[in-house]
C-alpha cells in the first residue's frame, strides 16, 4: 500500500470560510496515479485533463477535482473505452 503525503498546501478563503486546497505537481500526480509525466502532458495537450493552474514558470498544478477526473480516465481506459476530449 502506498503511503501518500500531500506536500503542497495553501489556504483559500471563500465567503469568509477557509479551507485547504492541495496542489499536485505533474511529477507528484504521475507517481500517485502510476502514469508517466508524458501521459499527463499528452492529456493536457489534447484537452482531456487540464491542470487547475499554472505557475509563473508555466509549471502545471493539479487539484482534487483533476485527481478525481484522472481516476475516471484511468478507470475507463482500463475498460478499453476510447479516450476523447471533454470526457
Amino acid at each position: 500500500m502506498k503511503n501518500l503525503t500531500l506536500p503542497l498546501r495553501h489556504t483559500v478563503s471563500l465567503h469568509h470560510k477557509e479551507f485547504f486546497m492541495y496542489k499536485y505537481s505533474v511529477q507528484q500526480l504521475s507517481k500517485l496515479a502510476g502514469v508517466s509525466v508524458r501521459t499527463l502532458h499528452h492529456y493536457d495537450r489534447i484537452g482531456l485533463l487540464k491542470p487547475a493552474e499554472r505557475s509563473e514558470k508555466n509549471y502545471r498544478y493539479y487539484g482534487e477535482e483533476e485527481l478525481l477526473k484522472l481516476q475516471q480516465i484511468l478507470f475507463y481506459k482500463e475498460l478499453d473505452f476510447p479516450l476523447k476530449k471533454n470526457c
